[in-house]
């Protein structure tokens, strides 16, 4: 059953509002946007704001901006896992002042991941960027933690999915309390489960609009055309788009389009003016053939008329005499 995101309770004692963030981070409800903006509302009156996660991860770019949102705020602030934090999520879930884990929960820890097609220099760079988003995450993890940079990037950030059970967490230094509630709704194998499968669980149990999430990615791939997606894990911690931008993207595309199509015209009427001045061409080539061949005619009797003057007069060829002239008139006058 689909729960909300937001649910509100006070006390006389203090002001407490609560909201899940239950899915896949940076879909629905649970973009930054959205998020942010409900939080915010809730900051102004609120004393003490719990935030309840039960997800797989799903976008760095977009978790980190909730994570900030939660470590600038000044309310109290308690996270609760109340199934699976893992990946951008258990992250967002380090965010808390305090932090809660229900019995038979998980937490996972890995490094980031994205997709990148490209040469080898476009892979280096990509390979940078995610090395900068994993020093990004050890450092907020051995701030929460108390454990070093190194020993992080040894055991938790090792290239590998790394789990952690309440009690295994609470020896880590990862939270404050386990709360005695057993978690729900949380796939039993879910240690040997991808991300993708995990992140197809969540889709289905917390009713994320299928029509809507196939847009997103369409969006998604529209936007980053040069990149080839392949399932979640890839998706996971790379820019997504949202719905309002896949709108802009489309109509882009839309434009694009008419463009092109003006574009085609264009040039098949340039191939139309192409194939009329190659017929033009070929009709000036014999005229000029033409041409030519008169030019030559009057030269030739030239000639003629010169070598015969000479003959009779036996006086020196003109100037312009030419080798067959000089030929001629030495044969005349060996006769």
């Amino acid at each position: 059953m689909h729960k909300p995101n937001c649910s509100i309770s006070a006390s006389a004692e203090e002001s407490i509002v609560e909201i899940l963030i239950y899915g896949i981070i940076g879909e629905g409800d649970n973009n930054a946007k959205t998020f942010l903006k409900r939080f915010q509302e809730l900051e102004k009156t609120a004393s003490r704001i719990n935030i309840r996660i039960h997800s797989p991860g799903g976008s760095v770019f977009e978790g980190l901006a909730i994570f900030n949102a939660l470590k600038a705020s000044k309310c109290v602030i308690h996270t609760y896992n109340d199934g699976a934090a893992a990946s951008m999520a258990a992250m967002i879930l380090l965010a808390g002042n305090i932090i809660h884990m229900a019995k038979g929960s998980l937490l996972m820890l890995h490094n980031v991941s994205s997709g990148e097609y490209g040469n080898a220099e476009q892979m280096r760079k990509a390979a940078d960027t995610m090395e900068k988003y994993d020093t990004i995450i050890t450092d907020l993890i051995a701030q929460r933690s108390g454990k070093s940079v190194e020993f992080i990037k040894a055991n938790w950030m090792n290239f590998e999915d790394n789990y952690f059970t309440p009690d295994e967490a609470m020896e880590a230094g990862l939270i404050d309390f386990i709360e005695t509630h057993p978690a729900e709704n949380i796939p039993q194998n879910i240690q040997i489960l991808t991300l993708n499968q995990m992140a197809a669980f969540y889709q289905k149990q917390y009713g994320i609009d299928k029509p809507l999430f196939e847009k997103f990615i369409t969006g998604f791939k529209t936007k980053f055309s040069n990149k080839k997606i392949k399932n979640m894990d890839e998706l996971e911690e790379v820019p997504e788009t949202t719905t309002e931008q896949t709108d802009t993207l489309e109509q882009r595309v839309f434009v694009l389009e008419e463009a092109l199509t003006a574009k085609e015209a264009d040039i098949a009427e340039l191939k139309q003016r192409v194939d009329t001045l190659e017929g033009t061409l070929v009709e000036q080539e014999a005229d000029i053939e033409e041409l030519s061949a008169k030019l030559k005619a009057p030269a030739q009797s030239r000639t003629k008329v010169f070598t015969a003057l000479d003959q009779n007069t036996r006086r020196p060829m003109p100037s312009f005499e030419t080798s067959a002239d000089k030929a001629a008139r030495e044969f005349l006058n060996n006769r």
